[in-house]
């Protein structure tokens, strides 16, 4: 996961599809890996890893490999049609799966 954040903490959310896991829910972009996620960026610089989070389903365990990114404006992320700036401070009133609101309310 993509956490890009603005100066004000605000970080960009894309809404997942309705179906699969956390459908319809928002979350950061997703990505298959380090690389991919540079390809989605005007510049990598500053890109760092956060601590990987173990989030257990049912049926299966999901760790999420957070990125994080400081973002100087909104073209800094490659644009997808449903999306928005998330501030924790501010919160828009969106669904969100849990580790992701974790990883928000404690960001590096």
């Amino acid at each position: 996961m993509l956490f890009a954040r603005r100066a004000d903490g605000s970080v960009r959310l894309v809404q997942r599809p309705a179906s699969g896991v956390w459908g319809g829910l928002w979350s950061p972009p997703e990505f298959a890996s380090r690389a991919a996620a540079e390809l989605a960026l005007a510049s990598a610089e500053g890109l760092h890893a956060g601590d990987p989070l173990l989030h257990a389903f049912t049926h299966f365990d999901l760790t999420i490999h957070p990125l994080w990114i400081r973002a100087r404006d909104e073209a800094a992320v490659a644009d997808e049609a449903a999306a928005l700036w998330y501030n924790v401070a501010r919160p828009a009133r969106i669904g969100l799966p849990q580790p992701v609101a974790e990883l928000l309310k404690n960001p590096p």
